[in-house]
């Protein structure tokens, strides 16, 4: 039994690595599709999986696909690609649940989380090697697809490859190889990089979370809250004064959040980004008033061209509620408030310091994306709701203790 146990422990890493590798750099390759379905079959037949519990957060997750079927059946649905879209989902669920089986069966979240910041440096670093041309635009990005030794390379926008880099930047820092500290550092600087070469502002906000709060929250110092609030203000002054003032860092990052500044106190701005997503937000408020309750259809902005550019409206909350209404946010983000009602509920029943700092740090991570996702599309990316697989697998882990968390 022993061996067959580690066996399939094997099996899991090795699907997980390639599905996490393959979402990265092989997002509209048919080998990347057939890498995450292996990791996604071989979840699901974990031997003991029947010893998990099943969250009702599942249950939510799975009820939101049934909800996009169902638009299409009932006829709500005004294009064939909410078909589509119901099918992406139910991949996409399926991943977060075998995700999640993975996280409790294999009841080690530093072996895990090594594996994933181990497999996000090496998709990175064939992105980089690869697109090392979408350098000189100051915005990485591996958009194109790449036709190389049979094998189609691609698929990933700047803000998808800063996102990718953040999530384990987060878990790395909480759960560190081996346990130690030290080792996590050179995966945050490499992450951090990344971030910055992608020139993703938003993403600033979680990293900067992860360095200045994470790591004191778990180091656990006397007065520690005020030394954070310290040291994230001199951080974030120091960091603003570095990409305003060193030209290269000006032309990655600087003047993208000059104009975000400039926007946000004037209503103008010169950075076409930040102009067509406001334009993109008014259309989607738009559908939305004229279909409340059951919206369009999911991934109706899109196949409609709403934007002109053939994009989707940069705005997950607007995003789900021109496609699926009223009806379909409650039903989407509903297991949200269960998995942070989840951890709040953990925090106060822990009686180990170490765990609730862990808990805290997590509850924080969580609050942040969620909040992200006004300027950003999450909901069918599965390399971005990786975190809520982990978050709530957390949760359900047996033998705490004995992972010394």
């Amino acid at each position: 039994m022993d061996k067959m146990n580690q066996s399939y422990y094997k099996l899991l890493d090795t699907t997980f690595f390639l599905f996490v590798f393959s979402t990265i750099i092989l997002a509209n390759s048919n080998i990347g599709k057939i890498l995450q379905l292996l990791f996604v079959c071989v979840s699901f037949c974990i031997p003991f999986v029947k010893k998990n519990r099943f969250p009702f957060y599942n249950t939510w997750l799975l009820l939101f696909v049934l909800y996009i079927f169902m638009q299409v059946v009932w006829g709500i649905a005004r294009l064939e690609c909410t078909l589509d879209m119901a099918f992406t989902m139910l991949f996409t669920s399926l991943f977060m649940i075998g995700m999640y089986n993975y996280v409790v069966y294999r009841n080690n979240l530093y072996h895990i989380v090594t594996i994933y910041a181990k497999s996000t440096v090496v998709a990175l670093v064939l992105v980089v090697i690869l697109y090392y041309h979408t350098l000189f635009t100051f915005r990485l990005n591996a958009l194109t697809n790449l036709p190389l030794a049979g094998i189609l390379f691609g698929g990933s926008s700047a803000t998808a490859l800063a996102m990718c880099a953040v999530i384990p930047a987060f878990f790395i820092t909480l759960f560190p190889p081996n346990g130690e500290r030290r080792k996590a550092y050179p995966y945050l600087f490499f992450f951090g990089l990344i971030i910055i070469l992608t020139g993703t502002r938003k993403v600033l906000i979680p990293f900067v979370y992860i360095v200045f709060f994470v790591n004191e929250q778990l180091k656990g110092n006397a007065n520690k809250a005020l030394k954070i609030i310290i040291k994230m203000t001199v951080g974030i002054i120091i960091l603003y004064l570095l990409v305003m003032n060193i030209p290269v860092l000006y032309n990655l990052i600087g003047y993208r959040i000059e104009n975000a500044l400039l926007f946000f106190e004037l209503s103008e701005s010169t950075d076409s980004s930040i102009i067509v997503r406001n334009r993109m937000i008014e259309s989607a408020v738009d559908l939305f008033n004229k279909r409340q309750w059951f919206g369009w259809g999911m991934d109706y902005f899109k196949g409609s061209d709403q934007s002109g550019l053939g994009y989707y409206s940069h705005n997950n909350y607007l995003e789900i509620l021109s496609g699926g209404g009223i009806v379909g946010f409650v039903i989407y983000y509903f297991r949200y408030i269960l998995l942070l009602t989840k951890q709040v509920r953990a925090i106060l029943v822990c009686r180990e310091e170490k765990e609730k700092r862990i808990l805290v740090s997590c509850i924080g991570f969580f609050i942040i994306m969620v909040v992200l996702e006004y300027w950003q599309i999450t909901y069918f990316y599965r390399q971005l709701m990786i975190y809520q697989a982990i978050l709530l697998g957390l949760l359900y882990i047996p033998n705490l203790r004995k992972m010394n968390i």
